[in-house]
């Protein structure tokens, strides 16, 4: 693009700034013109004013809907009016209108309770009224036991998904997710529960693994929510062959699957009960250590199962977390206000992550963390023994990976950058290009590219790089 063709691509974005049209797709699409002009005079701030304005206009609207939902007064909307809110924590007063709304729920929940004790005081002394009456005859009795049967199998449930599906429809999701997942079953209430659990609380996410690398072997989800695995089966870890309706996964020397609707599966090695997740839910990401397992529940809380030898697994009283990293033996947690959590043993530089500010992703190694910071840089700590943490330099980054002993980076253009332990070629990356996601092991890396095929480096031991025929692994979050 010669420069009169970028003075005029430059007065035709001025005009679309400065036109009355200051819609959030308008200046998305002023940002991305300025984008296109590079270091042509200052687009580069006037992008960045634009997406600037335009996340404002979307946080607006945000907020604006969750005060609208606050004048209904009542459970349901108090409770989809906090999905508004958390959606935007920093922004405005969000915060204290979520917790002016639990208050207003816990409010109208005692009011509720007051009624329903008054009611039952009121059963209570028809029942002893009812009691001095004759004794019913016996093919009454059986015709009333009849009928309770059809009213709460039949016409209760009933009313009740029909509540759901009216909920559904009108957008309140917290009180359609209740309804389903008390009548389990019935119907296709399972399938709705999961298909709403997946829209309201992961669809959004983009802390979602679609592959990952083991320490010796490979696992991939695909768009129909079945996973594919290659590698090292000696513990069951490549057992993902019933798995269904799955959207993430996390492999070490076992492997873990979250499924749309919340709840999570493992296989593998379950030597020290890494594996023991068949009671969770409500979760939203999961993360797999050495041996131990990391989930990310939907209310920001976190749970942890396996060897807590190191104190890895001592996570209890973690809250506001949005993302979560297992190391070998350490756990990560990322706060809404991006500052870092670590359970698990002392090393070196461990304390220094209390002064880390503005992260947006983490991941943990063998002995060393490392942070993306929001403005594309990178920092770490830990061990460095193998330079895996010489991360400096990098910038434009998108997502980090910290293998065993070494650190990778995702560059915003689809290249990969590494640092670290390169013994068996797992920093052989840079001839890389259109990926959208990396995993890091002990002995290799695995990328996923835009396309939807994966590449993987050299080591082959056990088969975990044969991934080659592989096609169709999920690539965003899309018809979740």
């Amino acid at each position: 693009m010669d420069s009169f063709d970028n003075e005029e691509l430059y007065q035709l974005s001025l005009d679309m700034l400065e036109s009355n049209d200051n819609s959030e797709i308008t200046l998305i699409k002023t940002a991305e013109a300025f984008e296109m002009l590079g270091d042509y005079k200052n687009s580069q701030q006037l992008a960045l004013e634009c997406r600037e304005r335009a996340e404002k206009i979307k946080k607006d609207e945000i907020y604006k809907n969750g005060i609208e939902k606050m004048q209904d007064d009542d459970i349901s909307s108090y409770e989809d009016a906090i999905l508004f809110f958390m959606q935007i924590p920093d922004w405005k007063d969000s915060s204290n209108r979520i917790s002016e709304c639990n208050k207003a729920i816990e409010k109208i929940k005692i009011n509720n309770e007051k009624k329903q004790l008054e009611e039952k005081q009121k059963q209570i002394a028809t029942k002893k009224k009812r009691n001095r009456i004759a004794i019913i005859t016996a093919p009454i009795v059986a015709g009333i036991i009849v009928f309770v049967i059809v009213i709460t199998t039949v016409i209760i449930p009933a009313s009740q998904y029909n509540s759901a599906e009216t909920h559904y429809n009108e957008g309140k999701s917290a009180k359609a997710l209740e309804i389903y997942g008390k009548l389990g079953n019935y119907k296709d209430s399972a399938e709705k529960y999961s298909e709403l659990y997946a829209n309201t609380y992961l669809s959004n996410r983009t802390d979602l693994s679609f592959v990952s690398s083991g320490n010796r072997h490979t696992v991939a989800v695909k768009y129909e929510g079945t996973v594919v695995a290659t590698g090292d089966n000696d513990d069951g870890q490549c057992n993902i062959g019933t798995w269904s309706d799955i959207i993430s996964v996390s492999a070490s020397d076992h492997t873990l699957g979250l499924k749309k609707d919340g709840t999570v599966v493992a296989t593998g090695n379950n030597e020290q009960g890494q594996c023991n997740v068949q009671d969770w839910d409500n979760i939203v990401a999961i993360s797999t250590g050495g041996e131990h397992s990391l989930g990310l529940k939907c209310d920001g809380t976190v749970v942890a199962i396996g060897n807590n030898t190191n104190g890895q697994c001592n996570v209890q009283g973690w809250t506001d977390i949005v993302a979560i990293a297992a190391g070998s033996w350490s756990s990560v947690g990322l706060k809404k206000d991006g500052s870092v959590v670590i359970a698990g043993p002392e090393f070196k530089g461990k304390d220094d992550v209390s002064s880390w500010t503005e992260i947006i992703d983490i991941s943990a190694g063998w002995g060393h963390i490392v942070g993306l910071k929001k403005n594309g840089t990178v920092v770490s700590v830990g061990y460095n023994d193998h330079n895996e943490c010489n991360v400096q330099t990098w910038a434009d980054i998108v997502a980090v990976e910290a293998g065993e002993y070494y650190t990778l980076g995702l560059k915003r253009d689809g290249t990969v950058v590494a640092t670290g332990d390169n013994d068996y070629g797992q920093c052989d990356v840079s001839s890389w290009s259109d990926i959208i996601d990396v995993s890091a092991s002990i002995c290799s890396t695995v990328g996923l590219k835009k396309n939807g095929t994966v590449v993987i480096t050299k080591r082959n031991d056990w088969g975990e790089a044969n991934v080659n025929e592989w096609s169709g692994i999920r690539t965003d979050n899309s018809l979740i």
